[in-house]
């Protein structure tokens, strides 16, 4: 048998992420742990790559040759025209999404379907081809176009959720006028439409956390309810350190232990972080930089609004002020006692594993549910109100915020011990329910490969 035979018996995974931060680091969690079993093929727009090689997925050859430090997974770039850093903003939430997942589809729809190019004379819409079969796809659930072409074509084909299954009957009423506001009804109409199209939903969450939602989606009696799910959550591993990243890193750590070591190993940093993707206001950073004066900060913020910041808070040493942070890192450290964040879900997944309060500022879309979530659901913080871009991203006041941090200090033992009866949950369910749900999956796409192998014997 040729290596090629041998690399082709094996089973053959593509998937699919949309160019959203927060979107692409749970689907590389997931291809990382289903590269222990089959080839993975990920797909992203080419612009994405070099965020995975800050991830510690992709190194760079001396000839500019981007080549994946995981032997079982292919990193594909799109050239879809999706080249800028996406900043979603109070203007433009409800029409960003749905432009930049349309631009994927060319490149998608040459890569995945049309067959073998063997003329020079045709453009390859992305950094490579494909060259092997195709035993399952696990699409993004924003990129749902290619649910039903793949369908069509008799490939088993599975949605990714990288946030809360909630969202998922939520939307469904959406549709049915049940609820009528939504940041994007476009959108939201034609993922449900793609919904009944997959043969599962890999859901990044826990099931304990879902039983309302699940229960949910039961009671509304529909073709969509009867599409099974499987939740797969906590996929994450501390991130791969790189030359990139080892400084910074290592600068992180050590600004950490110093303040571990002044608190008299007590808990008393602050870490916050707003996520990647959405854009606050200059104003908006100088209140919250006066409200935090007085602790030990950490901050996630991108370079252009650091030089907005006074120089005294710049300057402090008991401010730390980076545009890209370690964030598991620095959640898993005992130094840090409160996560301001903007409640992206993986975040929040984060943040939980950590065992750390949190103090959720939402800003737009599922935010606001994964906020509600934290605060009425999980116990493990608080949320604040009225201060997402649906509310017309007002400026939050330092006397405001100072009154949500004493609220959380106030109550601060109360919310740990909850966030570390989460975490039990989280592990509990990484070796119970959520290793069924994952070996399920394994199961599937083995039995899948074995079908294609069977009938290539018969052609044979």
């Amino acid at each position: 048998m040729t290596d090629t035979d041998q690399m082709q018996n094996n089973g053959h995974v593509v998937l699919i992420a949309s160019p959203f931060d927060g979107h692409v680091v749970p689907l590389l969690d997931l291809a990382r742990h289903l590269s222990v079993h089959f080839h993975i093929t990920y797909l992203i727009s080419a612009s994405k790559l070099s965020f995975i090689k800050q991830h510690g997925y992709l190194v760079e050859k001396e000839n500019n040759k981007m080549v994946s430090t995981n032997i079982g997974i292919d990193f594909i770039g799109l050239f879809d025209h999706n080249d800028a850093d996406f900043e979603v903003t109070r203007s433009n939430v409800n029409t960003l999404v749905r432009p930049i997942i349309e631009r994927m589809y060319e490149p998608l729809q040459q890569i995945l379907f049309s067959q073998p190019m063997k003329s020079t004379s045709i453009t390859l819409l992305s950094t490579e081809s494909i060259d092997r079969p195709i035993d399952m796809i696990i699409a993004d659930i924003f990129v749902y176009p290619f649910v039903r072409n793949a369908k069509e074509r008799g490939i088993t084909t599975q949605m990714f959720c990288p946030t809360s299954f909630a969202v998922i009957p939520a939307l469904m009423r959406v549709v049915t006028d049940e609820t009528p506001k939504s940041e994007w009804p476009d959108l939201t109409a034609s993922i449900i439409e793609a919904y009944p199209f997959a043969d599962g939903i890999i859901c990044n969450s826990i099931e304990k956390f879902e039983e309302h939602a699940i229960e949910d989606m039961r009671q509304q009696a529909t073709p969509y309810s009867k599409v099974p799910v499987r939740f797969v959550a906590p996929l994450m591993s501390e991130a791969s350190v790189n030359k990139d990243t080892m400084e910074v890193t290592s600068r992180v750590k050590n600004w950490l232990q110093t303040q571990w070591e002044l608190a008299n190993q007590t808990p008393s940093v602050i870490y916050i972080a707003f996520g990647t993707s959405a854009s606050i206001s200059s104003a908006q950073v100088l209140q919250i930089a006066d409200a935090l004066t007085s602790y030990p900060v950490i901050w996630s913020l991108k370079s252009k609004l650091l030089e907005c910041l006074p120089s005294s808070f710049v300057n402090n040493e008991k401010s730390l002020l980076l545009d890209w942070v370690p964030q598991r890192l620095v959640l898993s450290h005992p130094a840090v006692c409160l996560f301001i964040s903007h409640g992206g879900w993986n975040s929040l997944l984060e943040c939980i594993l950590a065992g750390k309060p949190v103090l959720v500022w939402p800003l737009f879309g599922d935010q606001i549910t994964n906020g509600k979530c934290a605060e009425e659901e999980f116990h493990i913080g608080q949320c604040m109100k009225n201060a997402s871009f649906v509310d017309d991203q007002r400026v939050v006041l330092s006397a405001e915020i100072k009154g949500y941090l004493q609220q959380m200090f106030d109550r601060q033992l109360e919310y740990t011990q909850n966030a570390r009866q989460m975490q039990q949950k989280c592990t509990h369910a990484e070796q119970n329910s959520s290793l069924r749900y994952f070996n399920e999956i394994v199961r599937i796409i083995n039995e899948r490969a074995a079908v294609r192998l069977d009938r290539k014997t018969i052609e044979l």
